[in-house]
């Protein structure tokens, strides 16, 4: 069996520019990730799928693999991960050991190699089509509701209001850190959300999406918080 890392690390993003090479700590949040997965010891190779001569010049450096730059049809905001990551699997000449690809993207430095070990470590105890990792909702989605101009405008949710919180079972998101398949699942499977994908539940520890420009502040708050104590150590 053969473990392959994969992160895609396209140069486009409307709502912040450069994301993907944001500097953290004087490196680019790219090269943190690279660095992490070199760490665990556990991955035949660390590719990089791009659309960008620039970060493959810097995931060259940092010791990833960037077999060719990504085609256009796969590099705008049409192209979902799954199709990104189907046609590296296509890609990968026919071979009798099993190959297991973990995408990771480039924005997750707060995933360190312990959680990638015991993602890992999970998918392989079963027989799961894909392993993502989750986190509860903090409050019951069913109590949300929309407003406009500062009044509620939604009414079909108003009875859930006055339930308790306890009322109302437990709810989780994707977290968007990274993903778990065989080439065999990428290449099979229309999406990655399946009634056979293993919830990997983060809740419990300190991983935040970057989707928005000021969720870098916070990301990197964490991440010198984290670093400062693992220097102390």
């Amino acid at each position: 069996m053969q473990i392959i890392a994969f992160i895609p690390a396209r140069s486009g993003s409307k709502r912040i520019k450069n994301k993907n090479i944001f500097k953290i700590n004087r490196k680019p949040l790219l090269v943190h990730v690279i660095e992490m997965l070199k760490k665990t010891n556990i991955f035949k190779s660390i590719i990089v799928s791009t659309d960008s001569s620039k970060i493959k010049k810097i995931a060259l450096k940092s010791g990833a693999s960037v077999p060719s730059l990504r085609k256009k049809s796969l590099s705008d905001d049409n192209a979902t991960i799954m199709d990104v990551v189907k046609d590296y699997c296509l890609s990968i000449k026919s071979q009798k050991k099993k190959v297991i690809i973990f995408c990771i993207f480039p924005t997750s430095i707060l995933i360190n190699k312990t959680l990638v070990k015991r993602a890992i470590k999970k998918y392989l105890e079963k027989k799961y089509n894909f392993l993502i990792c989750v986190r509860k909702f903090n409050h019951p989605i069913e109590r949300s509701f929309t407003i406009n101009k500062n009044r509620i405008i939604e009414k079909k949710t108003l009875k859930n209001l006055s339930k308790n919180t306890q009322s109302f079972e437990k709810r989780y998101f994707d977290l968007g850190q990274f993903y778990i398949g065989s080439k065999e699942n990428w290449i099979k499977n229309k999406q990655i959300f399946t009634n056979n994908t293993y919830c990997f539940d983060l809740s419990a520890h300190s991983i935040f999406d970057i989707d928005e420009p000021n969720d870098l502040n916070v990301v990197k708050a964490i991440f010198l918080k984290n670093f400062k104590s693992a220097e102390k150590k």
